[in-house]
């Protein structure tokens, strides 16, 4: 699981997080970095029980309330579970899942047929192909013969029967053995070889097509008998006629393979296609024995008495606030800004992955390429409220979702950088002249109302028919969270999604996995046999040396390693506080930085509450 910060004080410090590659993160966030703290009167639990449908309709009421208050909601987790029991669910839900496993292995057959029959027609395209290539060959000394004989230059005459014998050499080759062979015994030059010897060396040796078998002889030059000359000559006929039948039937056959391969090419990707759905449909119905395992701790749970059903989610919302500031001051950044005043050079700073020293070169040299590539193609970086955008909060939530998700650190460049591009589309700009996202726009500010809510649905069937339902949210809680701690949250729902699209293109065999390598289809000969799929490849100059940091950055970076030290001998203290979040917690937290999320967490649990006919329930709501 992916472990995110907290602020240290009033909390007491985390220890270090160690991934399997190498790195040691520190997740302690000091004054300055970053907040993401929640009230301890945000932190709750809510059970609530209705007839069958109250609960769901009130946690769905939730989720679209939450849209309209302006909070983007996602779900992180979700799995099910059902008893034997209860007949009716569980019958359906495991015919649901057959259902889909018949689809699967249909719908694989259609593919592993649709790649086949493609196989079989390349293998034919390849092969008219190769005559299509010889007889273009013909056609071209044909072109070049003419215009020598234009110009009356015999040397280039020469060459161009030179090259026109070249290239209907191949093409006798195949008259002799494809269809001269099977005219018969004493008829084809295979039997007449008997008599003499060099009659198929004579046939393929002629530079034309011969009529007249005096011309044969006097272009042989070699004494041979006349008889031979008139087989010859007959031979040349029937070669000249086969010619000109077979060039416009391989054209004909070349025209007709290529249109059928491409109509199975488009068939295996839209087999593909189709089976992407039903395999992620598969896939969210999860294994019965896994899910109800740690359910029989609970003294409630009775799966083989009792009819029940239960499927649990992890739910996330967030938007910006803004803290009632009154000398807020105004707003006073830039639409765009670099890479480097964005941070993203930070990916090569902090916390780079890899056991020993050279692999962590190595991975900061292409961590740095990514960036310069990016920064070629994109130029600049919407600017968001806080810069730099990516610190070393953000770096070490990126890595560690890096190693959980098994994602490339080079991939994870251009995902920041969408995400960044993703956040700064829903606040309003200072220009209302360009275009926004539709929606409520969000207030300009670093600072967010963070909710999370991990719900169990529990339906229960008891022994006379009724039918309950209960809602169980465990936790509850809001947090106070700086942008790039939304930011690596925005990551990891990202990553999630790789994760599921990465499972269904194994199975589909888009991808393959070598441990902890994710290989494309179309890359996997690049990485078994690079000598021979990837030739002369050119190397991108490009140069790996870090710009130059400013002034304020380097201090905030001898601060944080005086404060390191001093944490090693219990002094948690911080010099020269990072100017890009709030730093004054101990005056400012309580009255005004968790104003937001302490009156959010209100509104919610109110909400769930009036819903649920809860007495006494307030109805006043605080957004």
């Amino acid at each position: 699981m992916v472990e995110y910060p907290i602020l240290s004080p009033p909390e007491p410090p985390k220890p270090p997080v160690k991934l399997g590659n190498g790195i040691v993160l520190d997740l302690n966030m000091f004054p300055g970095e970053g907040i993401n703290s929640s009230p301890f009167e945000a932190r709750g639990l809510l059970d609530l029980t209705f007839n069958l449908g109250g609960g769901t309709g009130m946690m769905l009421g939730l989720i679209f309330q939450l849209g309209k208050w302006g909070y983007n909601v996602v779900k992180t987790k979700q799995s099910i579970a059902v008893t034997p029991m209860y007949t009716e669910y569980y019958q359906k839900t495991i015919e649901e899942k057959r259902k889909l496993e018949e689809q699967m292995k249909a719908g694989f057959a259609s593919l592993t047929t649709a790649v086949s029959d493609y196989e079989l027609l390349m293998h034919d395209v390849r092969k008219y192909k190769e005559y299509l290539d010889y007889f273009k060959d013909i056609e071209i000394a044909k072109k070049e013969l003419e215009e020598a004989e234009k110009k009356k230059d015999e040397k280039k005459i020469s060459d161009a029967k030179e090259k026109l014998k070249r290239a209907k050499h191949v093409l006798r080759a195949v008259f002799v053995d494809q269809v001269d062979a099977h005219t018969g015994e004493g008829i084809s030059m295979k039997t007449i070889a008997v008599r003499w010897p060099t009659i198929i060396t004579d046939f393929m040796s002629l530079a034309e097509d011969y009529d007249d078998p005096d011309q044969i002889i006097k272009a042989l030059g070699n004494g041979i008998p006349r008889a031979e000359a008139v087989i010859l000559a007959t031979k040349c006929k029937l070669f000249r006629e086969w010619l000109t039948y077979f060039y416009s039937t391989v054209k004909e056959r070349y025209t007709r393979l290529m249109s059928m391969a491409e109509a199975r090419r488009k068939s295996i990707e839209e087999y593909r296609n189709n089976l992407k759905p039903v395999i992620s449909r598969f896939k969210q119905i999860n294994d019965m024995e896994t899910s109800i395992g740690p359910l029989n701790r609970f003294a409630w749970f009775k799966s083989d008495s009792q009819a029940i059903s239960m499927d649990s989610e992890t739910i996330w919302a967030w938007r910006p606030f803004i803290s009632p500031d009154p000398f807020r001051p105004p707003r006073d950044v830039a639409s765009d800004v670099t890479f480097q005043q964005a941070g993203f050079y930070n990916l090569a700073k902090y916390y780079v992955p890899g056991k020993t020293e050279e692999e962590r070169k190595k991975n900061r040299e292409e961590i740095i390429k990514a960036i310069k590539r990016l920064e070629k193609d994109k130029k600049t970086v919407p600017a968001l409220p806080a810069i730099p955008c990516v610190d070393r909060i953000l770096v070490a939530l990126a890595r560690q979702i890096e190693y959980e998700y098994n994602i490339p650190s080079t991939q994870m460049v251009g995902l920041i950088y969408d995400k960044i591009k993703e956040l700064s589309g829903k606040f309003v700009p200072p220009d209302l002249a360009k275009p926004t996202a539709a929606g409520i726009k969000w207030p300009f500010s670093p600072y967010y109302i963070f909710v999370q809510m991990s719900v169990d649905r529990t339906v229960i069937k008891l022994p006379n028919g009724a039918l309950i339902e209960d809602i169980w949210i465990e936790p509850l809680e809001t947090y106070n969270s700086t942008q790039n701690v939304i930011l690596g949250r925005m990551l990891e729902v990202e990553a999630i999604n790789i994760k599921e699209k990465r499972e269904v293109l194994t199975l589909l065999g888009e991808q393959i996995e070598r441990g902890k390598d994710i290989i494309g289809m179309d890359d996997i000969g690049k990485v078994d046999y690079p000598e021979i799929f990837d030739g002369e490849k050119k190397e991108e100059k490009i140069d790996l040396k870090l710009p130059p940091e400013p002034l304020n950055q380097r201090i905030e970076d001898f601060a944080l390693k005086i404060s390191e030290h001093l944490r090693k001998i219990g002094i948690n203290a911080r010099f020269f506080y990072a100017p890009t979040y709030e730093k004054l917690m101990s005056e400012r937290m309580s009255k005004m930085m968790q104003l937001g999320p302490g009156r959010m967490y209100g509104t919610i649990t109110e909400y769930l509450k009036r819903a649920a006919g809860v007495p006494g329930a307030e109805p006043k709501i605080w957004i």
